[in-house]
């Protein structure tokens, strides 16, 4: 059998790893959510609930800037 030449010079080498690397964050990157889903699932942590949006609107607030404006011409 023949000696082969499987040399690969330290620059090549260093452009396949960071090619490798990128390709690894890459896809965490495109996946955050479902890969988030399945810890979360998991570990059964439940996401955190905005407090903002569960608290209901007051009755003396006007819902939109229409209305507030609607209440002021009356």
């Amino acid at each position: 059998m023949p000696p082969t030449a499987a040399y690969i010079d330290p620059m090549s080498g260093a452009i396949v790893l960071q090619l490798v690397i990128a390709g690894v964050i890459g896809v965490f990157a495109f996946f955050r959510h479902s890969i988030w889903g399945t810890i979360r699932m998991i570990f059964h942590i439940k996401p955190k609930t905005d407090e903002a949006a569960e608290a209901p609107a007051s009755a003396d607030a006007p819902a939109t800037a229409i209305d507030a404006a609607d209440a002021h011409d009356a």
